[in-house]
């Protein structure tokens, strides 16, 4: 009778205590049965990169995650400004870049709890232009040519009837138009000249002539009359 109770609780032992083991005809042996272990939180971020201008600006990443999952943030550089540092769940990380007035681009990055992180870069103010040049100067004046010389002063004797006699020299011209000179005034002749003694064409050089006429106001005498001296 006490066989069959044995052989009976070495049927019903497994289903019962959840080990294995054997009485009196084989060996005796345990097993145990591990439980199932609990599953860890999975935080995922969306987004590998942002960039901003140099003015900066505001951003957002999405976070995702089990309802039960708790979660932070934290930025790597202090121009970078969380607004929500921690959530639970799915959820947002709310920043602000501030303005960058250095003249290089700068990076940093947002890193949430599980080492998921968002790389953050900003641009440089672009360099200030170049200054003006300066006005060219104003080229030198061209040097002037040398001064007119003054218009001489009129004769004297400008507008008086004037006469003179001697001998012809500088003939030039031709009839009725001549040029000669007479004792040092210059003596013209013109249609209106009145020739006694001798023809227009008879006067030579060193011819002795007497000139009346007009003195001019460049001293010479338009002549009214010549003849033969």
């Amino acid at each position: 009778m006490i066989g069959a109770m044995v052989r009976d609780l070495c049927r019903l032992a497994p289903a019962v205590l959840g080990i294995f083991f054997a009485v009196s005809c084989g060996s005796t042996s345990t097993s145990s049965v591990t439980a199932p272990s609990q599953t860890k939180c999975q935080v995922t971020v969306e987004g590998g990169s942002v960039s901003f201008p140099p003015q900066g600006g505001n951003g957002s990443i999405t976070v995702s995650a089990a309802r039960e999952c708790s979660w932070s943030a934290q930025a790597s550089d202090g121009w970078i400004r969380l607004s929500a540092a921690s959530g639970q769940g799915d959820g947002a990380v709310r920043f602000a870049v501030d303005q960058n007035s250095a003249t290089q681009a700068r990076d940093a990055a947002i890193q949430v709890s599980n080492g998921e992180q968002i790389a953050v870069h900003q641009e440089a103010l672009p360099p200030p232009p170049p200054p003006a040049p300066a006005p060219s100067p104003s080229p030198s004046p061209s040097p002037s040519g040398p001064a007119p010389a003054p218009s001489p002063a009129p004769d004297p004797d400008t507008g008086r009837t004037l006469e003179v006699e001697g001998e012809v020299s500088s003939l030039q011209g031709s009839c009725p138009n001549l040029q000669f000179v007479v004792s040092q005034r210059v003596i013209r002749t013109n249609a209106a000249t009145e020739f006694r003694k001798l023809k227009c064409g008879e006067i030579r050089n060193g011819t002795d002539v007497k000139a009346k006429g007009v003195v001019q106001a460049d001293g010479s005498i338009l002549a009214t009359r010549v003849e033969k001296d």
